[in-house]
């Protein structure tokens, strides 16, 4: 996880695709189980990046599969 933080940081210093980013890092903490850190970093992906329909998907989904296992 430390190296998508970096990478967060790279972004904003080369003007890179954030939104991006965040999206990455949301998928790789949904691959570990982590929704509620997941669904943050797709928030973040969206807010930068209206039009990102992978990342609103991706929010989507694990906002669904986070009410279920309540």
């Amino acid at each position: 996880m430390a190296a998508y933080h970096q990478a967060l940081s790279l972004a904003d210093t080369l003007e890179a695709p954030a939104a991006s980013v965040h999206h990455n890092l949301g998928l790789a903490l949904h691959h570990q189980g982590k929704l509620t850190e997941a669904i943050e970093e797709f928030k973040q992906a969206v807010q930068l990046d209206p039009n990102y329909v992978e990342a609103e998907d991706n929010l989507k989904k694990v906002q669904q599969q986070l009410k279920k296992q309540r």
